[in-house]
């Protein structure tokens, strides 16, 4: 296969090859060590910094080092959930610190793990085809069993009579560890993760993407502004210490604590900024609104609270503070992947925001539990008013900030200037170029056989006809419709779903591929991939691309299977301009096939594909000669 330019990542490998690393170890192995490896890693940093702060406490004059490596242990443990009871007082709250530290060695483990395993199961052309792969839900399995058996053991060597420590705990947050974070991590490393996601609906897709950008966004408002308050109080902190009496090492113990619940902090302050607020123990509140206060621990971090009493005005304004951080993190993430659909932005946009909103209040209400007796067993965010509070306020956040994205994207879709050789637009609404060259360039897309590919063929054969296919891609190896290419000299190129990181990457990549061949219009002639916002701002308003069935009847990949199904007379085809939905682009062209009293799917599919043939050579040339327009939803061919 030749082909003009080289693949954006990885080496050139030839078609029907498979590239994957085979087999190096058994799977179970390989996800049973890497679960233990990745449990054991942060625990051995929590056992060091325990053996180092029982000597700064009093320079190993007191205990042996055995209580040094329990007390790191104890924080492990703590990390996951575990709670721990002494002399009868219960302490539940989660260092969110040591159990972030254990998610990333989670991820790198998962990451690994997915590697060494890429090379069981179907490779990606049979998944695709839909051969089963139980290769990520077995290596999932077995990473957790390996991290739940270092987590059970770790809670029975560190348990004393004095402090009481659950496995429990232990053992549902190794499984939501392992599911929740070295489950992603192995199907990426895998190769499994883009596969599926090219398979996803874009929308939801996107709308994760946003979410994620959401949230991030949030949690560093959050952080800066704690870390903000806490250095307009850092006076009471440096007075707290000297009130203790402390020494080098104990500050240094105190500030190691602090880094530790740093993100149980930085929960704490975006539960406040959102609204509801938080307790600093029984009968307390801290809000925007009011902060009633009572007794507080010796703790210097406790500095960055807001005084006791009616709140400044100024915070009164923090009440749009979570809309605005949504509405900007929605348009960042559009500006990535764009669309010019009002409701695809409004959607991306409410439900990336309410995916958020869910994600910090679930983040809200593990920041929080029992720090000590009495009162100080209710220290925690308002986790259930945070949720409701934040599901309003990103939500509205992520559909100001998608529509107005939307709206700048469409108007910057208008005023992109035509591809050369095309039709000034005059007062015309279209956003579509009118193809006026001698010659239009074609890039096709195939998946498959290459039928309708073959037609275009044929008619470009024919000078009058005024178009050439200028070059022919897929999206795997090893296609009819290649070779078709090949064998009349026309360039290709594969751009493989696999061997990207995400769908987002492929896409880029394809429009990157096209764009090289500089065509006028992009046909996708039987192209089994949704392609996604970088290819459409790119290629949007002419690319095309044919249904089997009369739209707005029948979408998605089965419509000659539906039209019997529902028992219509008459079906057919369509031609259409490509947008971000499923078959529901501008219509420029149809044919109608009758359905017989006889037919079953595949005798009426091909004759389907007899009349998509015809139509589509007839329309393409009629667009490369005459040129065509979009008004509203009507496709028109010709001046």
């Amino acid at each position: 296969m030749s082909s003009l330019i080289s693949r954006p990542t990885g080496p050139a490998r030839a078609r029907g090859t498979d590239s994957r690393p085979g087999p190096r170890l058994p799977l179970a192995v390989v996800a049973f060590l890497g679960g233990l490896l990745a449990a054991l890693g942060p625990l051995l940093v929590c056992l060091g910094v325990g053996v180092v702060g029982w000597f700064l406490a009093d320079a190993g004059s007191h205990g042996q080092p055995s209580d040094g490596l329990r007390v790191g242990a104890t924080a492990w443990l703590m990390g996951h959930g575990s709670g721990v009871s002494v002399e009868g007082v219960r302490l539940t709250v989660v260092p969110l610190g040591v159990t972030l530290l254990a998610a990333w060695s989670t991820w790198r483990a998962g990451l690994r793990v997915g590697q060494l395993v890429s090379g069981h199961g179907p490779d990606a052309d049979g998944i695709e085809d839909g051969e089963r792969d139980w290769t990520v839900p077995v290596a999932v399995a077995l990473l957790l069993i390996g991290y739940a058996v270092a987590g059970i053991v770790t809670a029975s060597l560190a348990s004393t009579r004095a402090s009481a420590l659950g496995t429990g705990g232990v053992v549902t947050w190794a499984a939501l560890l392992c599911l929740l974070v070295g489950g992603p991590a192995v199907a990426i490393g895998s190769g499994r993760a883009a596969i599926w996601v090219a398979g996803a609906p874009v929308s939801l897709v996107e709308s994760v993407r946003t979410a994620r950008r959401v949230i991030r966004t949030w949690l560093l408002v959050a952080l800066v502004a704690f870390l903000v308050s806490f250095a307009l109080d850092l006076g009471t902190a440096a007075n707290v210490m000297s009130q203790l009496h402390s020494g080098a090492g104990d500050v240094a113990i105190v500030v190691l604590v602090s880094l530790v619940l740093l993100p149980n902090a930085v929960a704490f302050s975006g539960a406040y900024l959102a609204g509801p607020g938080f307790t600093a123990g029984a009968g307390t509140l801290v809000s925007p609104s009011v902060v009633v206060l009572g007794p507080l621990p010796m703790f210097p971090m406790l500095a960055a609270l807001p005084d006791a009493g009616e709140p400044p005005a100024w915070t009164a304004a923090l009440v749009v503070l979570p809309v605005v951080v949504a509405a900007v993190a929605t348009a960042r993430a559009q500006q990535v992947a764009p669309t010019l659909r009002w409701e695809e932005g409004a959607l991306r946009g409410c439900v990336g925001g309410a995916l958020a909103a869910v994600a910090f209040a679930v983040l809200a209400g593990l920041a929080g539990g029992a720090v000590g007796p009495g009162r100080m067993r209710d220290v925690s965010p308002l986790a259930g008013d945070v949720l409701v509070q934040c599901l309003t306020t990103f939500g509205l956040g992520g559909l100001l900030g998608g529509l107005a994205m939307t709206a700048w994207q469409r108007r910057a879709a208008r005023a992109r200037p035509p591809v050369a050789g095309a039709r000034p637009r005059g007062r015309s609404r279209t956003a579509c170029p009118s193809l006026r060259r001698v010659t239009a360039r074609l890039v096709v897309l195939v998946s498959g056989s290459g039928t309708n590919l073959q037609a275009l063929l044929d008619a470009c054969a024919d000078p009058a006809y005024g178009a050439a296919v200028v070059a022919v891609g897929a999206d795997r190896d090893d296609i009819e419709g290649l070779a078709r290419a090949e064998r009349v000299g026309v360039p290709t190129f594969v751009t493989r779903v696999g061997d990207f990181g995400s769908r987002e990457e492929w896409d880029a990549a394809l429009a990157e591929q096209v764009a090289a061949y500089e065509p006028d219009l992009v046909v996708l002639a039987g192209f089994m991939k949704l392609v996604g916002g970088a290819f459409l701002a790119a290629f949007g308003g002419r690319t095309v691309n044919t249904h089997p069935a009369l739209s707005p009847s029948f979408p998605g990949m089965h419509g000659p299977r539906d039209a019997l199904d529902y028992g219509v007379k008459v079906t057919g085809c369509t031609l259409f301009v490509v947008d971000e939905g499923v078959d529901t682009g501008v219509i420029l062209a149809q044919s109608t096939v009758p359905v017989e009293d006889d037919d079953d799917v595949e005798s009426l599919h091909e004759r389907i594909k007899v009349a998509e043939r015809g139509m589509l050579v007839d329309t393409v040339g009629r667009m490369a000669r005459e040129g065509f327009r979009v008004e509203g939803r009507r496709g028109i061919l010709g001046r």
